[in-house]
């Protein structure tokens, strides 16, 4: 329960919008920790959920690794732009690496964890659809997020 904000804080409406919920909806505690992978707001832990096996159409958030390290102009990056994925067929430091494209700029890669379970989707032409979905964290550390729709296999 320590990995739930609080739902009498001013600003858990925004938290439920945040992760695309409505804010009118008496969600459960656990279906919320779902949801946010008990990432509360403003910390980088999260639970990573396991998709394998997942053969129906769902959605997540990602975080999108790397994206401090690229020094890109968040300026540059539009909420809702389109993600493209890629294989980094030239990565000396993981050869199984995914990178994130918008607008044709290089934007970072998906998360480690994630890797097999993306070269699989990729392979199977599950990615239906993948936006920026949020710019955050500070001018030193920014962070971006992905909205990410998995279709049916």
């Amino acid at each position: 329960m320590r990995r739930l904000p609080s739902r009498r804080r001013e600003d858990f409406n925004k938290y439920l919008e945040i992760l695309r919920l409505k804010t009118d909806n008496n969600i459960s505690d656990f279906t919320l920790l779902g949801y946010s992978a008990a990432k509360l707001p403003g910390d980088d832990f999260s639970i990573c959920p396991s998709f394998e096996n997942q053969d129906n159409c769902f959605e997540f958030l990602m975080d999108i690794a790397g994206f401090r390290y690229l020094n890109i102009d968040m300026d540059k990056i539009s909420i809702g732009a389109t993600n493209s994925f890629q294989k980094d067929l030239t990565n000396q430091l993981d050869p199984n690496a995914i990178k994130i494209f918008t607008d044709n700029i290089h934007i970072g890669f998906v998360p480690r964890i994630l890797l097999s379970t993306f070269h699989q989707w990729l392979a199977d032409g599950r990615i239906e659809h993948a936006v920026i979905e949020r710019k955050n964290g500070q001018t030193d550390r920014p962070v971006l997020y992905a909205f990410i729709k998995i279709s049916k296999k």
